[in-house]
């Protein structure tokens, strides 16, 4: 996993905890999981009314450009 620059932050079973005071990286998973909850908040891509890929990919896309322009704006 080294040659792809991700660090695990996740132990596996049986390994020790890391000892207090130790920096840790944060979990990174809910990133994802929120942007794809504002993603779903369109309702042409949470219904998926495009039947071509592409169009769908299109709408996902506008929804992404979307969001970041909303974000900008409210900064």
């Amino acid at each position: 996993m080294a040659h792809h620059a991700y660090l695990p932050h996740i132990r596996r079973i049986g390994e020790e905890k890391i000892t207090a005071g130790a920096k840790t990286q944060p979990a990174r998973r809910w990133v994802v999981e929120r942007t794809i909850a504002w993603i779903k908040g369109f309702r042409a891509i949470r219904t998926r009314y495009f039947g071509q890929a592409k169009n769908y990919l299109a709408m996902i896309h506008l929804a992404c450009a979307l969001i970041l322009s909303r974000k900008l704006e409210a900064a």
